[in-house]
């Protein structure tokens, strides 16, 4: 079923614009309710601190008002978000993660779930106000980190929970990320941490399925789900019905 949705809605879905890779609507997934996301409302992204002015337009012309950018401020300073001044849309920075998880060569994470659970059980302000920003920005939100893999995956595969779509269209929504990246995979590849080797680096590089699998589990058996960890970090419930809402329609 996964599959064929994919290939149904490849092309909808993959946004092709100049300079960026990992372009996304989150739109048309079917939820366990009978309904569907909304298209052009929530959109993932890679970095877009490449958009050229015609790439830039783009995104204002997909009613984009709101930009989330997910990255740390020494990776905004060293690839400045286009969108940082602007007057068309609200930029708004919130570092989903403090510090690189590479930068302690005594505490490197053994994988991206063991990354992604970390982030959970240790970000939730950061979390929270990511959600608070998606629940009441005006027209389209795009959120996005460097590649839109991990830190922006982790988001997508939570606002997709949060509306019931099946956990095995939230996995593939995750690892459709392999294929939008390929293009520039060598690039990825050639900078590797240097406190990781060549092996380590191999096991970060990948989204595979069951990585985003085993978060959900997790969610499941210890809060019953996102909507219960969004609970626990600090949403109501009335955010939590509106964000379903604006999610579905």
């Amino acid at each position: 079923m996964a599959n064929q949705l994919f290939e149904e809605q490849e092309n909808q879905r993959h946004i092709k614009v100049k300079g960026l890779y990992n372009l996304r609507d989150l739109g048309g997934y079917p939820s366990f309710c009978g309904r569907h996301t909304i298209w052009k409302q929530i959109f993932r992204s890679d970095s877009l601190h490449n958009l050229a002015i015609e790439g830039q337009q783009q995104i204002v012309e997909m009613n984009v008002k709101t930009v989330i950018d997910l990255r740390r401020p020494q990776e905004i300073e060293q690839a400045k978000n286009v969108f940082s001044d602007s007057e068309l849309v609200k930029y708004i920075n919130i570092s989903l993660i403090d510090i690189s998880p590479f930068e302690d060569n005594n505490n490197l994470p053994n994988g991206l779930k063991e990354m992604y659970l970390k982030t959970l059980y240790e970000r939730h302000e950061a979390i929270r106000n990511v959600f608070k920003q998606i629940l009441t920005a005006e027209g389209a939100v795009l959120f996005h980190c460097a590649v839109g893999k991990d830190r922006t995956g982790l988001i997508s595969g939570l606002l997709l929970d949060l509306v019931e779509v099946p956990h095995s269209i939230i996995a593939e929504d995750y690892a459709f990320s392999n294929q939008c990246l390929a293009p520039i995979l060598p690039e990825m590849l050639s900078s590797r941490p240097v406190a990781l080797n060549e092996e380590q680096y191999n096991r970060f590089i990948q989204c595979k399925p069951e990585y985003m699998l085993d978060v959900l589990k997790m969610l499941d058996d210890v809060y019953d789900g996102t909507a219960g960890y969004l609970r626990a970090i600090g949403l109501t419930d009335n955010d939590i019905n509106a964000l379903q809402k604006k999610l579905i329609s």
